[in-house]
């Protein structure tokens, strides 16, 4: 099935937190070393599950399209 990916991604999240917070003392640090990887941990589940969404990358794009109007780089 499809538990053994997510745990790999668990295991994979849970390791770059470690290695990337292990070096930081202040906690509000921390903490937002924590979210960023959860969010981007709940997005890898999501894509694994509804392949059809689109990738982060198809999200951003909208929000740069005002700007390639503005500067004229179309």
């Amino acid at each position: 099935m499809k538990t053994l990916p997510i745990v790999e991604m668990i295991g994979l999240t849970l390791v770059i937190y470690l290695l990337e917070a292990r070096h930081v003392k202040s906690v509000k640090v921390k903490v937002a070393i924590g979210g960023i990887s959860a969010i981007a941990l709940t997005i890898g589940i999501l894509i694994l599950f509804y392949p059809e969404l689109p990738g982060p990358t198809d999200w951003v794009l909208p929000l740069y399209n005002p700007l390639n109007h503005i500067i004229g780089t179309e």
